[in-house]
Parts: structure tokens; C-alpha cells; sequence
């Protein structure tokens, strides 16, 4: 089936065969990646915190939203670079970004203005009784180099590649960008948000991001074919599983669901109930797709064998060829041969 097996996206393992164009397809790679800067900081009685952000170029947003909890009397926040705080130290006249001032919550947004390491300063200055434990969440923008850029742009093209040898569709754009959220899209374009590539590479769950994309991709690709069901989201589910399951030679497919399941496990499935109740949501509270990930996974021969007679009607000649000559375990060979000979009338009469 799919050809999924060597793609590498800054350390992340797909599969795909180096070939060929994209055709008409464009994959577009943001060179922004989200930051998320989370922690607890004490800050004494009548005095200031600065906590370390990053060296940052000019023109970065930083956004930081803080909880405080003890003393008494307001506190304030502010964005601060080195020099100035060095000013700060010396109690002279000094350059920052200022929040809000409020006993909780408080909060500062501000763009950089120059080269350098950054902070987030909290003042408790104003307290005379007690210090505070501050919780804070800090977000800021940072660059991908243009060589890594184009790495993962040319690793996309390559995967894209591999699915233009393997299936006949329309063409399709992939988006890697910035969204606000840890998530992914089909509409029918592919976008996979940084943020989520981000955490799963965090708690080295690159196999989930790998079934998350094949997840997208069965949205996009059952839509362009005009299939019913393009947008439900256990159909995608098992589309995915049926991919990376297809090759008995490799448990990098095994891996790659083990690891979508763990990454479902972490999320709050009754709060997501409670959501689907009250809104709506085509994906099923996470602990149904966990249950139905593990069902494939004990059993996937007949997932399987019901996905090839689907995707082998819209695979390309020599990929049906190719299934041919190296049928394995989980291939139908005999459903191949009669798809395949199925269309040898029709290049016949288009040759005449």
C-alpha cells in the first residue's frame, strides 16, 4: 500500500520515497514557531523578579499572563531587556514594556525593540506585609532558519511525492504554521500547526504527529474522491491505522498508533463530553478513540483488507503493479490483478 517509510522531518520519522515533483501542489513552511515559557516564581517582600525569556531579535511579540497568590497590595509586570535592566540595578532611568498593575490576574504584551536577552519583570515593591508565588505563562515567536526551513519544505515535497506514485487525486496544499492551538486540519489542504509539533516533540511522540498527519491526509483524500464520510472522524481514524498497519516489515506503524493512543490517554475525555453535550464536536471524547485504535491493533487484518478495496480503486497503475510483484501479508493480490485488468480496456481503446 503506501510507500511510508523514510521521511525525516527534523527528527521526525515518516516514510516516503525520494521522487519525482509535486506537481501542482504547494507546501508552504511558516518560519515562525510558538514559544510557551510556563513555571511558578517566588517574589519577596517589597522587591522585583526578573525571569529570563530568550535573546531575541527586534520586533518579536511576547505575551506573559501571570497568577499571583499571597501579599497583599497591587503588583505589576513588565517586558525588559538586558541593558535596561541593568539600569533597573543601578536605580536609573530605564526602558520596559509595562502590564497591568492588579492584585491577580495580571498580564503584559509588547514587541521587542533591539537585540538581546529579554525578561519578564515582576515588581513587588508596592508590598510592605509579604512576598508572592507568581505563576506565569509566557508566549513569544521564534525564527526558523532558512536551511532548516527548506529541509522540511523538501521533506514534505519528497512525501508528497510518494503519495503522487501511489494514488491519482487532485492536488492538495500543506501548510506547517502557526495556529494558536495544538491541532491539525483538512480542508481539503493539509495544515499542521506548529504547536502541536512542538509538544509531541517535547514528550518524544514523534510517531503521533506521523498518525495524525495520515489521519488529515484520509480526511483530504476521501474528500477528493467524493467519498461520503471525508469528515468523520473515526473513519479518519481507521484510515490512518490501516496505513501504517499495512506493513507487516516494519513496526514503525505499530509505533505510531501506540503513540497517537498515549498522546489521546493525556486528554480530559469528560471535559470533552461534556463539550460534545453542550456544542457539538465531530471527534469522539478520547477515550473512544483510544478504545477503537486498540481494537486495530489487536486485529488488523480485516481493517485492512476493507481499506484495500477502497484505496486500491484510486491507486496509480504501477502502484498496483508494485503490489503485484511484492505482494505481502496484508495486500489482496487478487483484488490488484482485477482492478488492474479492469483497466487495460480502457488505455486500449484510448491508444486506438
Amino acid at each position: 500500500m503506501l510507500s511510508l517509510r523514510s521521511f525525516t522531518l527534523a527528527g521526525l520519522v515518516v516514510a516516503s520515497a525520494a521522487i519525482g515533483s509535486i506537481a501542482h501542489a504547494e507546501v508552504m513552511i511558516s518560519p515562525d514557531i510558538p514559544i510557551v515559557l510556563t513555571s511558578t516564581a517566588n517574589v519577596g517582600v517589597s522587591s522585583w523578579a526578573a525571569i529570563p525569556i530568550a535573546k531575541l531579535t527586534p520586533g518579536r511579540k511576547i505575551k506573559a499572563a501571570m497568577t499571583l497568590v499571597g501579599g497583599a497590595g497591587d503588583m505589576s509586570a513588565s517586558l525588559i531587556d538586558e541593558a535596561n535592566l541593568n539600569f533597573l540595578k543601578q536605580g536609573l532611568p530605564h526602558r520596559a514594556v509595562p502590564g497591568d498593575r492588579n492584585t491577580s490576574p495580571i498580564s503584559v504584551e509588547g514587541t521587542t525593540w533591539g537585540y538581546g536577552q529579554y525578561y519578564l519583570l515582576l515588581d513587588n515593591r508596592q508590598s510592605i506585609l509579604a512576598g508572592r508565588s507568581v505563576t506565569y505563562r509566557i508566549e513569544y515567536m521564534e525564527k526558523v532558519d532558512a536551511k532548516t526551513q527548506q529541509l522540511m519544505k523538501e521533506q514534505f515535497e519528497k512525501l508528497y511525492a510518494a503519495l503522487k506514485e501511489d494514488f491519482e487525486f487532485p492536488d492538495f496544499n500543506i501548510h506547517v504554521e502557526p495556529c494558536g492551538q495544538a491541532n491539525a486540519f483538512s480542508a481539503p489542504d493539509i495544515t499542521l500547526c506548529i504547536e502541536l509539533m512542538t509538544e509531541l516533540f517535547s514528550k518524544q511522540k514523534q510517531g503521533a504527529l506521523v498518525g495524525i498527519f495520515i489521519h488529515e491526509l484520509g480526511h483530504t483524500l476521501l474528500n477528493l474522491w467524493g467519498m461520503p464520510g471525508y469528515d468523520n472522524e473515526d473513519i479518519a481514524d481507521e484510515f490512518a491505522a490501516a496505513v501504517l498497519l499495512s506493513d507487516v516489515s516494519s513496526d514503525a506503524g505499530g509505533i505510531a498508533i501506540s503513540d497517537m493512543i498515549t498522546w489521546f490517554s493525556e486528554h480530559d475525555s469528560k471535559a470533552q463530553a461534556a463539550a460534545i453535550l453542550k456544542v457539538g464536536d465531530r471527534h469522539a471524547p478520547s477515550i473512544q478513540r483510544v478504545r477503537n485504535l486498540e481494537r486495530i491493533l489487536e486485529t488488523p487484518g480485516p481493517v485492512i483488507s476493507r481499506w484495500n478495496r477502497v484505496l486500491y480503486q484510486h491507486m496509480t497503475v504501477k502502484a498496483l503493479n508494485e503490489v503485484i510483484s511484492r505482494a505481502g501479508e496484508r495486500d489482496d493480490l487478487a483484488l490488484a490483478k482485477q482492478i488492474l485488468a479492469a483497466r487495460e480496456p480502457v488505455k486500449t481503446a484510448e491508444a486506438k
